[in-house]
């Protein structure tokens, strides 16, 4: 016989009948094909801990579409980095091992240090021969090592097992390489064969020297990051050759001059570029002539140069037709190098040949948080050269030089129809969030816009 007190307990340990329902699975229930494309969404690591669920969850991670191996790292020294890595490197040989996924793989992306004796061209073998959409490597490098020395083996592929296999040379949207080796017969293979592809970066090759991108119907993004010469010497593209594409936007990250072929382009509009040589800016605008009426979006990383280098350039530019006229150009962002004194004036004729300018981003990059006073030895009046669509400034790195402020006030006179600017004071990245440094650059900042700048009051002016 059931007492009341049975009951009572039985009463407490039992969720009401809508809680009930409420905590059923759902989810297991689904068809399988749904349920992989749910953990397709999560890296392999977070993938694979779906086996603990339940029976029914034990084998769906094998067959996942996107294999993404990307997982943190612990912040040791190298001899715990190789073997955290090699343990990764070991683990995603085993995941490969059993996956049952077929021949459907929309994503294999991976960032791992460049073991020595290591050998990846079963994970390019793996992704190709499986239709491969979005293929990412990144092969990092120990501390002071330049060279990964791992080669992308397109043409032993294409020997070994024929075009009709690799598959993923026919799906492949997005492939992106770095500290991976490529020579200029392997990009014609690539660019040749992979007639979807739309977006391809490649970073830190030593291999490449004439990279010729020509005639490729679906490349819409391109991007190339060259070695630092400074460590390796003459291991950098000499040559990029760029025509006869629907190309959108093209970025160039380098330590020296390249040759630079600009072809037909017809529907580039953005350009992203680093030099660090003297007058450069004036030689990669000259080069893009071709299409530099076009450009909408422009970004330019400007190293340090030597002052006398600086005033030549600057000299350069103020003559009658030296810098080509940007007549789309609407969004201009400049990085700026700062090692000691500024010399930003001399950016100002770069602003000039820019009349249908919307945007301007200035970014000034420092190593050290001090203010100096000190002037660049540019002379000059603020000239009148009114800039009738820049509506939006952006200073970010700001230290309040005595060059910043002339620049500053060139900006505030030319800009008659500004409508925001935004000022964000430089915080020394080792500094805390509460330090002297981050309050004395903001305390100056204020102080100088509230002294010795006078920000329009139709302005919308904001010191973050």
């Amino acid at each position: 016989m059931k007492t009341n007190s049975s009951r009572r307990r039985r009463a407490a340990t039992s969720p009401p009948a809508g809680e009930a329902s409420c905590c059923k699975d759902r989810i297991s229930p689904l068809p399988d094909d749904v349920l992989i494309s749910i953990i397709s969404r999560l890296t392999v690591q977070e993938a694979t801990i779906t086996r603990l669920l339940s029976k029914r969850w034990r084998h769906l991670c094998d067959y996942i579409t996107r294999l993404d191996f990307d997982i943190p790292k612990p912040k040791k020294g190298t001899r715990q980095l190789k073997e955290f890595d090699q343990k990764k490197f070991d683990w995603i040989n085993r995941v490969l091992d059993t996956h049952r996924g077929g021949h459907s793989l929309r994503e294999f992306k991976t960032r791992i240090l460049g073991l020595k004796g290591v050998h990846i061209n079963r994970w390019f073998e793996f992704a190709l021969k499986r239709g491969v959409e979005i293929l990412d490597i990144n092969l990092e490098l120990y501390p002071n090592k330049t060279h990964g020395g791992h080669l992308f083996p397109i043409e032993a592929l294409i020997k070994k097992y024929g075009l009709r296999s690799l598959r993923g040379l026919r799906t492949l949207k997005v492939l992106s390489l770095i500290h991976v080796d490529l020579d200029d017969r392997a990009v014609e293979l690539l660019l040749s064969n992979c007639n979807v592809l739309e977006r391809l970066s490649l970073s830190f090759s030593s291999k490449l020297r004439k990279v010729s991108v020509v005639g490729c119907p679906s490349l819409k993004h391109l991007e190339i990051c060259d070695q630092d010469t400074k460590s390796i010497k003459d291991q950098v593209a000499k040559t990029i050759e760029i025509r006869d594409l629907n190309l959108v936007s093209f970025r160039y990250r380098g330590r020296r001059e390249i040759n630079l072929i600009v072809g037909h382009v017809p529907k580039l509009i953005e350009i992203d570029v680093e030099y660090s040589i003297s007058n450069a800016y004036l030689k990669i605008l000259r080069k893009l002539s071709r299409c530099i009426h076009q450009i909408e979006h422009l970004t330019l990383v400007i190293d340090p140069l030597r002052p006398e280098l600086l005033l030549n350039w600057v000299e350069q530019s103020r003559m009658p037709n030296a810098l080509p006229e940007l007549i789309n150009l609407k969004h201009l962002v400049l990085e700026v190098f700062i090692i000691d004194e500024p010399y930003i004036v001399g950016l100002t004729p770069l602003i000039k040949a820019s009349p249908l300018l919307q945007k301007l981003e200035v970014k000034f990059l420092r190593s050290s948080p001090a203010i100096t006073q000190r002037e660049s030895g540019f002379h000059t009046e603020i000239l009148e050269q009114p800039h009738y669509n820049l509506k939006t400034v952006t200073f970010s790195g700001y230290l309040g030089s005595r060059d910043e402020i002339k620049f500053t006030k060139y900006i505030l006179v030319n800009a008659v129809k500004l409508e925001q600017f935004v000022v964000e004071p430089y915080h020394a990245t080792s500094c805390g969030k509460g330090s002297n440094v981050r309050q004395q650059a903001t305390a100056h900042a204020r102080k100088q816009f509230r002294e010795k700048v006078k920000v329009p009051k139709s302005v919308n002016f904001v010191l973050i």
